[in-house]
């Protein structure tokens, strides 16, 4: 809105006080800005069964990472997406980490997605209320889908959307992690779609495959950064779990091909975050492959 004043003089010498308001015509307002990015994702996986307990980790290490994911809730009953507490899990370790800043999400699943399912909605109902009992009683911040069984074998895309969109709104976060191969990357591509802006991120399990050993890593973490990021609002949403060599696992990466293949996707995608599988591989070798990670 705009004001105009002055005086009208007439040809007689007579004068009249004018103002005038001018209303521009209403116009869109422009559209909001995108959200910021929240920078790299950096996470631990914990297995608190045989790993070292969260508040044994060293400062540098703890302080490296903005989320801590624990290993793993299970089905608690089958045919149902009611979950088992997190194994091993410190409530006082959880709050710990907590109040230094960071996300601290359940995992849920495993592998063949530990008969879990989610497919109903009395089922989605069952995970939800799981999952919230769980942040209420342990302090976490939130839930990481590791179903890795195929779409439709315990689970679907739009009862996952489901569960993950009510906890997101009762203001716990979701990410997930996945691999990429038999239709995964488009399921779960569905799912990243959906939440948008709202989802923490999608990691990808770049382990337990023979390529995980040698530098063929390092073009299959280039291909699939590509391929997951048209699913994604933004690179920070983007991450490669790795796990480094483990005396029980044949198909891990020594330090210098997980920094390498990290490196390429970094390079793509500049947002693009890293999570280690997890503290119980990697805190034996004096927790080299985290702390290689964290200096890229």
């Amino acid at each position: 809105m705009t004001t105009y004043s002055g005086t009208l003089v007439g040809a007689d010498g007579t004068s009249l006080d004018m103002t005038i308001t001018y209303h521009p015509w209403p116009v869109d307002p422009p559209p909001p800005p995108p959200p910021p990015a929240t920078g790299r994702r950096r996470a631990i996986w914990h297995q608190g069964w045989r790993g070292p307990a969260l508040g044994s980790w060293p400062a540098d290490v703890r302080d490296a990472v903005d989320t801590v994911c624990i290993d793993m809730c299970q089905s608690a009953q089958g045919g149902t997406g009611r979950l088992t507490d997190p194994p091993g899990t410190s409530s006082v370790d959880v709050r710990a980490l907590v109040a230094a800043g960071k996300d601290v999400l359940v995992g849920i699943g495993g592998s063949g997605g530990a008969g879990i399912t989610v497919i109903t909605a009395g089922q989605v109902a069952d995970v939800v209320g799981s999952v919230q009992s769980i942040a209420s009683r342990f302090g976490t911040t939130g839930c990481i889908w590791d179903l890795e069984s195929a779409a439709g074998a315990g689970w679907t895309t739009d009862a996952v959307t489901a569960a993950s969109q009510q906890l997101i709104s009762g203001g716990l976060r979701v990410a997930i992690c996945s691999a990429t191969y038999g239709g995964r990357l488009a399921a779960w591509g569905k799912v990243a779609r959906a939440l948008g802006n709202d989802l923490h991120s999608w990691q990808r399990m770049f382990y337990d495959f023979p390529q995980a050993r040698t530098s063929e890593l390092t073009p299959i973490v280039v291909s699939d950064f590509a391929a997951m990021r048209a699913y994604l609002m933004r690179d920070d949403q983007l991450a490669g779990a790795f796990m480094p060599t483990d005396p029980g696992d044949a198909n891990t990466s020594p330090v210098p091909v997980l920094t390498a293949a990290y490196s390429a996707g970094l390079a793509a995608h500049p947002g693009a975050g890293w999570a280690m599988y997890h503290d119980a591989a990697d805190s034996p070798a004096g927790w080299a492959a985290t702390r290689a990670l964290a200096k890229l």
